[in-house]
């Protein structure tokens, strides 16, 4: 076979296990996911090996073939996009075609190119960080990313728990084990935001602009998506609670600790505000020495009684939370996050404006409530 048949092939296999799953009415396992995306590498190889035979630019000229000539196009809905050709598009489309190559190291579907313009880049929420022992720089780094091939999906969550194992006589009736479990029907959310209306001329004039714009938009996407997660668990029955040691937030949080300890969980993350880790490092002991370089606080990374630390502005004020494994998850699409450019909104057009469009869906879901618990970090 030749290269571009190998690559039919490829992607002839991801979509043939895609297919088989939707037959099934059911999600991609973590197998499936792996060789979905082993076949989605092994096309993108062929790609590379095709674009340096035929295309000394690679993905640009691919990409410039791929939507019309003129610097926007209306879709069958009417709506106006800026395509990624033309001098008001070549550094959207160079990013694009950057992302392509699949470097972006993100989890879930990698960068491509959407029929209608849209770039689709991928999900960026990942556990990496705490598995290597880096500090996390978020809440959403610290929890597991399920994806559901439609927005209606189910999860099992577990109430309670009544372990009966016991030494059984010969003959005797074994001891029966409760655990609680009750099917969650949930439904995914989309979470979006727009930029402001942006000069076309300035997209042109200033390559580094819609880079910041994503970056801009994709931290506010972020926020969003951590205040969803944290009120997901707010709204959970079953959620333990840590009410506030007075003068003492180290001792509250070890406090949380024993609880699920306690219940046979193994905690996973504290999720606290800035103010409250600025607290934990100020701890003086009676000398005034300040306590961070040593004892329960690990400033490097950033970790407390041995359990890593997420900062976030998503917890209300005098609060924080403690997640255990498994206890709670970010639920999502196989699509990706969708940034799409349009000039359709008002009299953009008019102005020669035009504004970003950043979105996802998402949803969170509690399944061991008897894991999480809420933390007061303050006097009431």
């Amino acid at each position: 076979m030749n290269l571009k048949e190998k690559r039919a092939a490829a992607i002839k296999s991801a979509q043939d296990i895609v297919e088989r799953v939707k037959a099934e009415s059911r999600d991609l396992t973590a197998a499936e996911n792996t060789q979905i995306e082993g076949f989605i590498a092994e096309a993108k190889g062929f790609d590379s090996q095709i674009a340096k035979a035929t295309d000394p630019n690679g993905f640009l000229k691919q990409l410039e073939r791929l939507v019309p000539q003129d610097d926007e196009t209306a879709n069958a809905d009417g709506n106006r996009r800026l395509s990624l050709s033309g001098k008001g598009g070549i550094a959207l489309a160079r990013k694009a075609a950057a992302a392509m190559s699949g470097g972006d190291g993100t989890l879930g579907v990698k960068a491509a190119l959407a029929p209608s313009g849209a770039a689709i880049i991928g999900q960026e929420f990942i556990p990496d960080p705490v598995a290597l022992g880096q500090p996390a720089t978020g809440l959403l780094d610290l929890l597991p990313v399920i994806t559901h091939l439609q927005p209606e999906f189910a999860y099992l969550r577990q109430a309670t728990r009544a372990n009966a194992a016991a030494v059984v006589a010969e003959g005797a009736l074994k001891p029966t084990s409760t655990y609680g479990l009750t099917r969650i029907e949930d439904t995914l959310d989309v979470v979006a935001h727009l930029s402001e209306p942006i000069p076309q001329y300035w997209l042109s004039d200033n390559a580094s602009l819609a880079q910041f714009l994503q970056s801009e938009l994709s931290y506010g996407l972020r926020l969003a998506v951590e205040a969803l997660v944290l009120s997901t668990i707010d709204a959970t029955s079953g959620l333990q609670t840590q009410a506030y040691l007075p003068g003492d937030l180290l001792a509250t949080l070890r406090t949380a600790v024993t609880k699920v300890e306690t219940l046979g969980y193994a905690p996973s993350a504290f999720v606290l505000r800035p103010e409250d880790w600025q607290t934990i490092e100020l701890t003086q002991d009676a000398n005034d020495r300040y306590q961070f370089s040593s004892g329960p606080v690990d400033r490097a990374s950033q970790r407390v009684w041995g359990v890593p630390v997420a900062l976030s502005t998503a917890p209300a004020v005098k609060s924080g939370y403690l997640l255990t494994a498994g206890s709670v998850a970010l639920d999502t699409d196989t699509q990706g996050v969708k940034l799409e450019w349009s000039s359709a909104v008002g009299d953009d057009w008019q102005r020669n404006q035009t504004r970003a469009r950043l979105e996802g869906r998402y949803a969170a879901g509690a399944r061991q409530p008897m894991g999480l618990v809420k933390i007061a970090t303050a006097a009431a």
